[in-house]
Formats: C-alpha cells, structure tokens, sequence
C-alpha cells in the first residue's frame, strides 16, 4: 500500500471491493457476511496509515463473483472545506 498521509482535521473516505467466489463447486452460495469483513479491513487500513479508524465517516463497499479472493481499496481524503459543504 502506498504511503497516505492525511491531515489533522481531514476525514477519509473508505470504498471497498470485495472479490471472492460466491458459490461452492457444487453450485451452493457460500455463506459470507461482506459487511462483517469491514471493520477488519478497516482496522488494517487503519494500522497500515497510521490514521485512527474513527476518522473513516464516509465511503462503500460492494461484492464481486471471483475465483480469487482479494480486495480492493480506494482511500480519498476529505478535506475539512470539503466537509463543511
């Protein structure tokens, strides 16, 4: 992850991209709290920055079908002029 630094009274917006495979080999859907995942993810982002995750308020996540297990994130500083609009 690339390095991201965020200033003192910025937020950050989080959006994440869950891909896993939905269904067994069998054809039976898995079952997988995607909304579960995220404070995990989170806390790894949150780590990984060095920035508190309180300061996440903003942002989404979505599921994809996929053989390979992966996420993708998407961090964007929101700015304090940005927040007062």
């Amino acid at each position: 992850m690339p390095r991201f630094v965020v200033a003192p009274d910025s937020l950050v917006r989080v959006d994440l991209s869950f891909h896993y495979p939905f269904c067994y080999k069998n054809g039976r859907f898995k079952k997988v709290d995607t909304a579960n995942l995220l404070k995990l993810t989170y806390d790894a982002i949150s780590e990984k920055i060095g920035v508190d995750d309180s300061r996440f308020k903003s942002g989404g996540f979505e599921s994809f079908d996929s053989e390979k297990q992966w996420v993708e994130v998407t961090l964007t500083e929101v700015t304090s002029a940005k927040t007062d609009q």
